[in-house]
């Protein structure tokens, strides 16, 4: 799509995600249907990747980073923007 129609490369990725959001939906919800889905377990693991997701931000945002590791070049980039857009 970015080379053959030239559309912007931010534009050509949320486009594929929403072809992944469609696909993905159908197989989820055909799925469901056939009765293949415990949805017990599908909102106990909902609930816990939430979770999961909550305390990660906490840690990106609150904690302090320790001086090795992708978590902590997380942190310093995500600082970083927040020095130069909130200044």
């Amino acid at each position: 799509m970015v080379y053959v129609l030239g559309i912007p490369t931010h534009l050509a990725v949320g486009h594929g995600l929403f072809e992944i959001i469609i696909s993905a939906s159908y197989g989820t919800l055909s799925h469901a249907i056939k009765g293949n889905v415990d949805i017990l377990i599908a909102l106990v693991m909902h609930t816990a990747l939430h979770r999961r997701s909550k305390l990660a931000r906490f840690r990106l945002n609150i904690l302090p980073v320790r001086k090795s590791g992708w978590l902590r070049a997380a942190a310093v980039d995500r600082r970083r923007h927040r020095q130069f857009t909130h200044s």
